[in-house]
């Protein structure tokens, strides 16, 4: 049998493990914000979206209808009516022509009806032409030909009604041959510009009228084209919308779905994936938070339970150990008390060498004490000698200063007497006495050089011995001051082992008071021991209950997968 050995979830990592409780950032797109409304939401959406592409359909389809309902219009509306009015022109000219040719032929009581009805009829030739006008959509080609036919009919009616109706009038020879020329100019130059111009206008009206038929039959076809083409836009474009809603709706239910079955199969394991906010979305989260709470629940169980076994496990090692040792405290506890005893004799032996030593410590720390004090009195001394000996030492240096000042008074003394002697010495005979006093006087003043001479020599030995004496007093002093810190340490050291000494004797005496309270308590050791081994014995028999329960609980936590 598999034991299971679960693993506790931290927060982070049971957040990692749940998609519904942390989704993962997604990029913005359309449909996110579609993804996060309700069912219902989502079904209106592809209704509306579907209803949205029949109008936009049946907009197109009216749009485009009415485009070929105006080429239509236009048809009728202009091409018939210009097309019309083009032929009522041509037949009205027919009619004036052939009632001109009447008029040559006819008796003179016919010709006054005949020219009213050229009248009338040029009257439906203006009329028709300014109709033809008015509704036909010129182009230069178009309005050359207009022009050229209104200014070959103006031209015929001109020599019509000025030269050819006097002329068949008058009845005359004259008359007929004029009529005759007229009529022949008239049919050979001035009616054909005009009839050609009138015939490239009807084929223009027709080619026009062609056109306008062309575009509308374009539009209508335009017009199912783009229905088509829209038609099968929109349901592309609703069957897959319809289809990505499907997968947002079916996908987190399939998820929450297998999770279940997962759970009935006591496998945790099965995460749902829900990445919207809609009511599949919150269900999902819902189970998935059920799932992680009975996941972390399981698996606290099962560590309990591990926990359990290895309490009980080490419960009943602990019960025999404690057990073992209680057999061995209570068999050591004599050997314990014997042992305190000696102790205690020990201790209180030390106890009295300690008093000795501290008495002993007491005397060494008198005398280095009093060393110090002498020390300090030494030094006190020698410090007035060293001062006594600087001051011979200033004296000496003023007596040589009084030496050299001697000294170069008796060189000039010695000059002095010299000169004087060269002076008796030209006075001759008169200056003899004078000559013996200075000769006396050079002579003593050659001894006091050479006196001076030999003080000042030694005065600089006795100078060199007093600073020798200085220098040697001044490391005498620097010695017995040296001592003198030793010694205050000395005695500084001594005080401090004697406060030592005190208190080792007394924790000594401490001691001694304790070891001989730890013997009157070896036996109450042992009489613990002894409850503590029955103690034992009933708790390693609790710890091997506790063993087949946590057995038991492992084996019931083995069956969930997390």
């Amino acid at each position: 049998m598999t034991t299971l050995t679960p693993v506790r979830s931290t927060p982070t990592e049971q957040m990692k493990e749940s998609p519904v409780s942390q989704p993962q950032p997604q990029r913005q797109r359309p449909l996110n914000v579609l993804a996060n409304r309700s069912v219902g939401a989502k079904i209106f959406t592809i209704v509306g979206i579907a209803s949205l592409a029949g109008v936009i359909l049946v907009g197109l389809a009216i749009f485009n209808l009415k485009q070929a309902s105006d080429r239509a219009h236009q048809l009728s509306d202009v091409s018939v009516v210009a097309t019309n009015r083009l032929a009522i022109v041509h037949e009205q000219e027919l009619h004036a022509r052939l009632r001109m040719a009447e008029h040559v032929i006819a008796a003179p009581e016919q010709r006054p009806e005949l020219e009213a009805d050229m009248a009338a009829d040029e009257a439906d030739i203006q009329k028709a032409w300014a109709e033809y006008k008015a509704v036909t959509e010129t182009t230069a080609e178009s309005r050359a030909a207009i022009k050229a036919f209104e200014e070959g009919w103006a031209e015929y009616v001109d020599v019509r009604d000025n030269v050819l109706i006097p002329a068949s009038n008058a009845g005359t020879a004259a008359a007929a041959k004029r009529g005759t020329a007229a009529y022949l100019r008239m049919t050979q130059e001035i009616l054909p510009p005009a009839a050609s111009a009138l015939d490239a206008l009807e084929a223009y009206e027709v080619e026009v009228a062609q056109t306008t038929a062309d575009e509308s039959t374009a539009a209508i076809n335009r017009a199912i084209v783009t229905l088509i083409v829209a038609l099968l836009v929109a349901a592309v474009f609703t069957i897959w919308l319809a289809t990505r809603i499907v997968r947002m709706i079916t996908v987190p239910l399939r998820s929450v779905s297998e999770a279940a079955t997962g759970l009935s199969q006591f496998d945790l394991s099965r995460t749902s994936h829900a990445p919207h906010a809609d009511e599949v979305g919150q269900m999902a989260e819902a189970f998935e938070s059920a799932r992680m709470m009975f996941r972390t629940a399981v698996s606290d169980g099962a560590e309990k339970a591990d926990d359990v076994a290895r309490a009980a496990a080490d419960l009943l090692a602990v019960a025999e150990q404690v057990s073992a040792a209680s057999e061995e405290t209570a068999a050591q506890s004599q050997a314990v008390s014997a042992a305190a005893e000696q102790v205690s004799v020990n201790v209180q032996t030390v106890a009295a060498a300690a008093e000795e030593m501290g008495a002993s410590i007491a005397g060494i720390a008198h005398n280095a004490q009093e060393a110090a004090r002498v020390g300090a009195i030494a030094a006190e001394q020698t410090a007035g000698v060293r001062t006594a000996i600087d001051k011979l030492e200033s004296a000496s240096t003023q007596i040589g200063s009084a030496v050299e000042s001697i000294n170069a008074i008796a060189e000039q003394t010695k000059l002095l007497a010299l000169n004087a002697a060269i002076e008796a010495a030209r006075a001759g005979a008169a200056g003899k006495g004078f000559a013996v006093v200075a000769t006396e006087v050079k002579d003593l003043a050659g001894e006091t050089a050479g006196a001076t001479t030999d003080i000042a020599t030694r005065i600089q030995t006795i100078q060199a011995e007093v600073s020798n004496v200085s220098a040697i007093i001044g490391q005498i002093v620097g010695s017995i001051n040296e001592v003198t810190v030793h010694q205050s340490d000395i005695a500084s050291a001594v005080e401090q082992q004697t406060a030592t000494t005190q208190e080792m004797t007394m924790n000594i005496a401490q001691a001694a008071a304790g070891s001989a309270e730890i013997a009157e308590n070896v036996v109450t050791v042992a009489t613990a021991a002894e409850q503590s081994s029955q103690a034992a014995s009933q708790t390693r028999t609790s710890a091997q209950h506790l063993t087949s329960v946590a057995s038991v609980m492992q084996e019931g936590y083995a069956r969930f997968t997390l």
